[in-house]
């Protein structure tokens, strides 16, 4: 199968080399023509971007979740601004 000019591919990352990486074929297969087309050289996906979404998020669910534990174990009281202000507010501001 013919490489498509470029580094990393949509579905996998390809050694930058000529090696011929081939799977078992059917006698009724021809690979003689056969190009990867599902292989489109692209821009990385993953960058700093994705990785402070999830940051961001985790720090929301965290802000929010700690409170209620310590109001589900009698650690905190419901009227508490912990409970009643700072964690809405925190979660909110990580959320957006």
């Amino acid at each position: 199968a013919a490489r498509p000019p470029g580094d990393t591919f949509a579905w996998t990352e390809q050694p930058s080399g000529d090696d011929v990486v081939q799977g078992p074929t059917a006698p009724q297969n021809s690979s003689a023509a056969a190009v990867i087309s599902y292989d489109v050289a692209h821009r990385a996906p993953w960058d700093w971007r994705v990785s402070l979404y999830t940051w961001t998020k985790g720090i929301a669910a965290g802000a929010y979740l700690v409170p209620l534990l310590l109001l589900l174990t009698g650690w905190l009281d419901p009227s508490d601004g912990l409970w009643v202000w700072a964690a809405p507010v925190v979660a909110a501001v990580f959320l957006a």
